[in-house]
């Protein structure tokens, strides 16, 4: 390897990658900001806007059971992701309820943030809901006192009514059972390992009350039971019985089978044509001979492992060039694909494309032997992009028979000279709006006609949907039938 060839991210920045800031530390409001429509449809999640605590740290710092189980259902509690209405059919009024859901989140995790004790817990009720506004308290009948919602509070998309019971706690006794021993009864805290598995319970043997007539059952041992079942008895220990019984519900027959790991860089070796002569590639290779937009590196990729992908990265996208028989340049689909090496690891994929930033990344430890796949993935996503579609054309619905029907019907209709203007309503039930909007983009490629048409979409994923016709100058789009009727008749 050259060592003295110093690799880093080359051509236009990628963007969201986990070694982007937001990854580690949460997500904020103002995070919105870098971020395109689909991304913040996809990241804007509970999980990562408050990072799931360490409840087994807190149980070791001495917090007690009950209140970090507290923690933990305040925190489930909470929409997983916001909240929409049909109401919200433009990218304008999604990203306000996205920004309100962050900023929601944020503020319940500061309320429960220093919750120690129950008297505590008793008080987040009106630390979260009335101090931010959420709730206001008025006058009842008599002396007592009520709360009703604000404005700020209504529809608001993180809130649900099991997060408003989890906040109610009424008394120490009311926390007592509804917290702490339903945390014992969940084993809330206790580790895998000394879990009873789900259904099955462990019994001590005093001698006093077998509840058997088995001669052979000795007093002073465990014994296991299921329902009202007993399964096995006459255990020494407790421990004994755990094992026995964790192996019985998670099945003693193994598959024998294990997970594919493809061979590191280090391991590959090359037959095919030698393609660079003996140089080493750069990332300015990369993007003068595939014409790739950018490209990244992982932080934990050394000068050695950087030098190795790009090389092997080269050969084998040559390869592919020369197995498909196109040029150098449409292998990044006309300057739009970006590539990644170790930067952007998801689960536990050796490589993967993300479409929202057309990136393919291969992991350093396992992504050999992963590129042309992940290619696949992309010119799946760059076909389906160019045919007006947001996603992968393998996932579009295909020209279904209604469609075909509506061609039909529209050329019959517009070989009468005295249409002036069609009017498409669609309400969707089980019919998504988006598959309906691609369907009409690809019935309608097949007319050729100046005459307008106005396209009323209600339903699911209609806010989709919209967005596609939107993307084409024939299409006028209405959200309701008065809105639609007065297009027709300016048209």
């Amino acid at each position: 390897m050259a060592d003295n060839i110093q690799h880093e991210d080359f051509g236009e920045k990628i963007g969201g990658a986990k070694k982007d800031l937001w990854k580690d530390r949460g997500l904020y409001v103002n995070d919105l900001d870098a971020m395109n429509e689909r991304e913040a449809e996809k990241f804007v999640k509970k999980d990562n806007i408050w990072k799931k605590p360490d409840y087994q740290a807190m149980l070791d710092d001495g917090i007690p059971l009950g209140v970090v189980y507290f923690i933990k259902k305040a925190r489930d509690g909470l929409n997983a992701s916001p909240q929409y209405y049909r109401r919200d059919d433009t990218p304008e009024k999604r990203l306000a309820r996205q920004k309100e859901y962050i900023q929601t989140v944020r503020e319940l995790q500061g309320a429960v943030s220093e919750v120690r004790t129950v008297e505590d817990a008793m008080q987040v009720y009106d630390r979260f809901f009335v101090e931010n506004g959420y709730l206001e308290q008025v006058q009842g009948w008599g002396s007592g006192i009520h709360y009703q919602a604000t404005e700020k509070g209504l529809e608001n998309p993180a809130i649900t009514n099991k997060l408003s019971n989890t906040l109610m706690v009424r008394s120490a006794g009311y926390f007592e059972r509804n917290f702490t021993q339903k945390a014992q009864k969940e084993q809330f805290g206790v580790s895998k390992d000394q879990k009873v598995p789900k259904g099955y319970a462990i019994h001590f043997n005093d001698g006093k009350n077998t509840y058997s007539k088995n001669n052979d059952w000795k007093p002073d041992t465990y014994y296991v039971t299921k329902g009202y079942s007993i399964l096995q008895t006459n255990f020494e220990t407790r421990e004994a019985a755990l094992k026995w019984v964790q192996e019985l519900a998670k099945g003693r027959s193994k598959s024998g089978k294990t997970r594919f790991v493809p061979p590191q860089l280090i391991a590959v070796r090359r037959t095919g044509p030698d393609y660079r002569n003996g140089a080493e590639i750069t990332g300015q290779h990369y993007l003068d001979t595939f014409g790739f937009r950018g490209g990244e590196f992982g932080n934990w990729m050394n000068q050695n492992d950087r030098q190795a992908s790009l090389n092997m990265g080269f050969e084998a996208l040559k390869d592919l060039a020369a197995a498909l028989q196109v040029s150098d340049k449409d292998i990044a689909y006309q300057g739009t694909l970006a590539i990644a090496f170790g930067a952007r690891g998801s689960g536990n994929a050796a490589a993967h494309y993300e479409p929202l930033r057309k990136v393919i990344n291969l992991t350093k430890m396992h992504g050999a032997g992963s590129l042309a796949h992940e290619w696949w993935h992309g010119l799946d996503d760059y076909l389906g992009t160019k045919m007006g579609a947001k996603g992968m054309l393998s996932e579009q619905p295909r020209l279904y028979a209604p469609f075909q029907k509506v061609i039909e019907a529209m050329k019959l209709l517009l070989q009468d000279e005295k249409v002036k203007v069609v009017l498409i309503n669609i309400f969707g039930g089980i019919t998504r709006c988006d598959d309906v909007a691609i369907g009409l983009l690809q019935a309608f490629e097949q007319i050729n006609s100046n005459i307008p048409v106005i396209v009323r979409l209600t339903g699911t994923n209609e806010h989709i949907g919209r967005e596609l016709l939107r993307n084409y100058s024939r299409f006028q789009i209405a959200t309701t039938m008065k809105e639609a009727a007065l297009m027709a008749l300016k048209a």
